[in-house]
């Protein structure tokens, strides 16, 4: 028999007090088979409302804080087993309290068929949390997820020699005891943001994407806001089995980080740089599954010294432009024409081969191509 409970409409209250209500039921039934998972929806919780779902809403709790907007519902079956339901940034994660392993199993494949998996989640979608200050609101986070290549699609766009660096990174997987640095530096245009979404792709197993938009802020002069994102720890993300994000590593990106690595870092960006070496390999870092992408137009000959130095980067590469040979097999690959004898950028590459136009300005190393429009 299930559990009397009143159907609760709770907002506003703590997130412990949720997980007591939904343990003391599970203590009073002696659920003691567990399963969890959790998929991309576009299904509202109110799903489980509905008669025909198969389930009774116990409680509703409402959680709209300035981190994020989620909700969560406990229900229960005729036949007493619990569900743990929460929704957020269009992802669905739930918890299933059973009296049987195989009720258990079958119980998530029927939520699954409640909330149909979005369309759209294939293997080229991940999940990146961005991270702002909002002034007086202070530290804000938005979950979204982006659209990502694999390495594999992609690699042929990069120049020898940082390819095999990239392919190197991307099987790596680190330790507690390695560097939590990444440097990416290179020219505008050598394709460090793709490579940013590839390597999101090939880590998605273990690392979660976190992506600070103000990075003076973050290593500003207040602590605040780098040890809120530090030491949050996502409550509802789950991946396809279950695997809460506070299991895996972190992976911090901040692009354009100019001021933050150079030699007068100290003089431009206050205390950005003690902060960003804390978090690497300080007392601030230690214990914290969390490594640091930093990337720069800037040359490693103008870098602060304590940067870069030898067990601070788990990578240090650098971004080349693709040589004149890279750059003539990169074009005759698509089907343009490749008569240049300079060294060329990826984002000119691709450039050239979007011209519509034969009145369109030549680029180095490329002819126009003309389109039909």
């Amino acid at each position: 028999m299930p559990v009397p409970a009143p159907k609760l409409r709770i907002a506003q209250y703590a997130h412990s007090e949720f997980e007591g209500i939904a343990g003391a039921i599970v203590l009073a039934s002696g659920l003691r088979h567990e399963r969890a998972a959790s998929w991309p929806t576009g299904t509202l919780l109110a799903a489980l409302e509905s008669p025909q779902s198969g389930w009774t809403a116990l409680a509703t709790q409402i959680d709209d804080d300035a981190y994020d907007s989620t909700s969560a519902t406990l229900a229960q079956d005729a036949g007493g087993n619990l569900l743990v339901a929460r929704l957020g940034s269009e992802r669905v994660s739930c918890r299933i309290f059973a009296r049987s392993d195989a009720d258990a199993s079958s119980l998530i494949d029927a939520v699954r068929t409640l909330f149909p998996e979005s369309q759209d989640a294939t293997g080229d979608i991940v999940r990146v949390t961005f991270w702002n200050w909002s002034g007086d609101d202070g530290v804000h986070r938005t979950a979204r997820r982006i659209a990502v290549p694999t390495w594999s699609a992609i690699r042929e766009n990069y120049h020898s020699s940082t390819r095999t660096d990239l392919d190197a990174l991307v099987g790596r997987v680190p330790t507690d005891a390695s560097g939590k640095l990444i440097l990416w530096h290179g020219a505008p245009g050598t394709g460090k943001t793709w490579a940013i979404r590839a390597l999101l792709s090939e880590w998605r197993s273990w690392a979660t994407g976190h992506y600070i938009l103000d990075p003076e802020r973050f290593f500003g002069q207040s602590a605040t806001y780098m040890m809120s994102v530090l030491m949050d720890h996502d409550r509802i993300a789950m991946d396809r089995d279950g695997q809460e994000d506070g299991d895996r590593w972190r992976l911090l990106i901040v692009e354009d980080a100019g001021e933050l690595l150079g030699k007068d870092a100290r003089l431009q960006s206050g205390q950005g740089l003690a902060r960003l070496l804390n978090v690497c390999d300080g007392l601030v870092g230690q214990g914290l599954r969390v490594l640091i992408l930093l990337t720069t137009n800037e040359e490693v000959g103008t870098m602060h010294p304590a940067v870069t130095r030898r067990g601070r980067c788990i990578a240090n590469i650098r971004f080349d432009l693709l040589s004149v040979q890279e750059s003539r097999e990169w074009a005759a690959l698509r089907g343009l024409p490749a008569d240049g004898e300079r060294p060329a950028l990826l984002a000119d590459l691709f450039a050239a081969d979007q011209i519509s136009t034969r009145s369109a300005p030549s680029l180095p190393g490329f002819r126009p191509r003309s389109h039909s429009l």
